[in-house]
């Protein structure tokens, strides 16, 4: 038995792996490199947990979600009313995007996922769960270029063919369908409650305009009244998405992590460790400059002759603008040679001025003058307020 037990091992890695392959050509799920997951909790509401509604038709202004019960709720009370919500934590190149819907109420109702989601427009894997359409489907191409065109902007990636019936979509009020549409590379696979759907050239559709996105889900109310749907679930699997399957309502930014010596490591990439890197790298440059920055009383009076220093209470417009009054100051500085003057003023030395010999002319020109705002005016000021005590300190050249 000893003899075997190799030939036995072997066989069962070499069997583990005939049915990795196995599975992956069945469902075609696909692999990503430095694959991460997104989870929504629906903990927080919608726009805080990162989502943008977009009603590309219907009334933009009607309230059409909400999160209640650990869940988001779509209630479309008019007709023809389409509506995608995508998720900014979402955005990246390949992906697979799942989510499970329960449909509430509805007469005439589709639902879906979405890849890609970006300015030019997205893919959707769309299911029809009440009219006319129920238990169909149709993989789509939303294209906003052909809207200004006055074209459909909806497009079909599968040429011949509108939708395609299958049985593994389940209908009916209080009845959940859990439904992933794969996007890698130019290539689409569909699962339906994790089954995959092969009607069309063995389930795999192809297109290459859009490249990158956001994920998310549609939801669409036809011809024959109101909708209610659930999102009781959604997940996105791809590359270069927040670690450890977090939304951000699980994320606590206002308070550090605790770390023991018993937390594990998570396994990071040299591109994980290089980003670290160079976040430390900031961090300290940002508290070194923080450090550097001396204080002074709020109440101190301004003094022309010294450069002004930085208020701790100072918005970042404002820091950037007692900037540039210090690089004035330092100009000044420099052009007149005055550090002991403005140490001690007591012994002033006399200073010759250069006097020109021609007054250089200023030739009109068609751009129009630089229109300045309030604290750059406020800098030319004082900036002349102190050449005017500078020139004031200084002993009369006698003529030549």
């Amino acid at each position: 038995m000893k003899k075997n037990k190799p030939l036995i091992t072997r066989f069962t890695v070499i069997g583990a792996l005939l049915s990795g392959i196995l599975l992956f050509l069945i469902t075609g799920f696909p692999c990503f490199a430095d694959e991460n997951t997104f989870t929504e909790t629906f903990d927080t509401g919608i726009e805080e947990n990162g989502w943008n509604l977009n009603v590309f038709v219907g009334n933009p202004y009607a309230d059409y979600t909400s999160i209640n019960s650990k869940r988001i709720e779509f209630d479309l009370q008019l007709k023809n009313t389409y509506l995608a919500l995508t998720n900014d934590q979402t955005i990246t190149d390949n992906s697979s995007v799942e989510a499970v819907f329960e449909n509430i109420l509805s007469n005439d109702a589709a639902y879906g996922v979405i890849c890609r989601s970006n300015d030019q427009g997205w893919y959707e894997l769309r299911i029809n769960v009440a009219g006319p359409l129920a238990g169909s489907y149709s993989v789509l191409k939303y294209d906003a270029d052909r809207k200004g065109k006055y074209r459909n902007v909806y497009v079909e990636i599968h040429p011949g063919m509108t939708h395609f019936f299958t049985g593994d979509i389940k209908l009916g009020l209080k009845v959940k369908n859990k439904i992933r549409l794969d996007c890698n590379g130019d290539t689409f696979k569909v699962t339906i409650n994790d089954r995959p759907q092969t009607q069309y050239h063995r389930g795999v559709f192809t297109d290459s305009q859009f490249t990158e996105g956001a994920a998310g889900v549609t939801v669409q109310a036809y011809q024959s009244g109101s909708v209610k749907i659930d999102l009781v679930e959604f997940n996105v699997k791809g590359d270069n998405l927040p670690l450890y399957g977090q939304s951000s309502g699980d994320l606590q930014l206002d308070s550090v992590p605790q770390i023991s010596k018993n937390t594990p490591a998570p396994v990071s990439s040299e591109p994980d460790i290089s980003n670290l890197n160079q976040t430390i790298a900031a961090l300290e440059a940002l508290l070194g400059a923080q450090a550097a920055t001396p204080e002074i009383p709020l109440t101190e009076a301004p003094d022309p002759t010294k450069a002004p220093m930085m208020e701790a209470s100072l918005t970042k417009a404002e820091k950037k603008t007692e900037i540039n009054k210090a690089g004035l100051y330092l100009t000044l500085i420099a052009l007149f040679p005055l550090g002991e003057m403005l140490a001690d003023t007591s012994e002033i030395p006399p200073m010759e001025l250069p006097v020109p010999t021609e007054i250089p002319t200023i030739e009109p020109t068609a751009t129009e003058p630089a229109v300045l705002i309030d604290s750059e005016i406020e800098v030319l000021n004082q900036t002349m307020t102190a050449l005017e005590i500078l020139m004031e300190k200084q002993e009369p050249t006698p003529e030549a």
